[in-house]
């Protein structure tokens, strides 16, 4: 009985603590991104971020992040590409960790 009750706590305790992770990530994301709009700023912003997914070997954010920090200098259309490229990195890292959580 204790060990089940044990179980159902731990589980709901993961749970909440998860979502509350995700939130947060994905917070840090739209600041982060948000900064980085501002033309030359953003690849300057990223650069620590690209290194550090670099060293982690996490190589397909690497490229999104230096290719939407790239065309985040190009005033306008750059701009409305950056947020395009972030806007589907944030989904598809929002969809990661639900599948992952499976």
């Amino acid at each position: 009985m204790a060990e089940a009750l044990t179980e159902i706590l731990l589980e709901k305790t993961a749970t909440k603590y998860s979502t509350i992770m995700e939130a947060l990530v994905v917070i840090e994301k739209l600041l982060i991104k948000g900064i980085s709009k501002v033309p030359f700023v953003g690849l300057l912003v990223r650069t620590p971020f690209i290194l550090y997914k670099l060293a982690i070997g996490n190589y397909r954010d690497a490229v999104m992040d230096t290719v939407s920090g790239a065309v985040s200098c190009i005033p306008g259309i750059g701009t409305g590409a950056s947020i395009a490229l972030d806007v589907s990195y944030i989904a598809g890292t929002i969809f990661n960790n639900k599948n992952d959580n499976n």
